[in-house]
Order: structure tokens, then sequence, then C-alpha cells
């Protein structure tokens, strides 16, 4: 099983996440996935943690990109003025990272293996 990890991304995307927040809350945690199979009775329970990084190609791509992965329902849970100023600011915010040296995505996950 796979689930969303840490990667560190030198705090490259703070702003972004901040600006996120302010509209949807905090980004979701994610359960302790390792205890979850051990109590289901799974044994010799093992994690291992990846990480990527992803340049984009430009501000509107990487937008896509996050509607693309689960982000989608964040913004379509906002009303529509809403909407259109998280979209209007988290592009600016894209704009101004691009204009620093690129959008690189930095990702992480965690892959656990367990036996039945």
């Amino acid at each position: 099983m796979t689930v969303p990890g840490p990667a560190d991304d030198g705090g490259r995307w703070d702003r972004f996440h901040r600006i996120a927040a302010e509209f949807s809350g905090p980004r979701p945690h994610f359960p302790d996935v390792a205890a979850a199979l051990t109590a289901a009775g799974f044994t010799d329970v093992r994690a291992t943690g990846i990480a990527v990084s992803l340049p984009v190609a430009d501000p509107g791509t990487a937008w896509d990109f996050h509607l693309s992965h689960g982000f989608a329902a964040r913004v379509d849970a906002l009303s529509p003025d809403d909407a259109a100023a998280f979209r209007r600011r988290a592009l600016a915010e894209l704009t101004r990272m691009h204009g620093s040296g690129g959008i690189v995505l930095d990702r992480g996950a965690v892959v656990h293996r367990a036996r039945a």
C-alpha cells in the first residue's frame, strides 16, 4: 500500500500551502498505516519512504497537476467567489515560483509492505 508521505522542499512550497490553508484548511493528514496493518493482523510490516522532484513547465501546469491529484475536491467545496480568489492567488504564487528558479514538485510517498 502506498500513501502520500513527507518530502523536503526546502520551504519552497510554504507560501502556496499557506494560501491553500486560508481557503480550505490545513493539508489532510494520513492515518498511521503501519499501525492499522498490524491491528488488522498483518505481520512483517515494513515501510519505505520514496521521494521525487518533478520540474513543471509553467504555473498553469502546476495548478492542473494539483487539481488532478486530489486537490479539486478542496477547490470544489469553496463558494464560486472563494474558488476564483483561491485560484488567482495560487497562480500568482506559482508565477512567483516560476520566476524565482522554476517550479519543482517535491513529492514523497511511503510504501508499506506486510504479510497476510
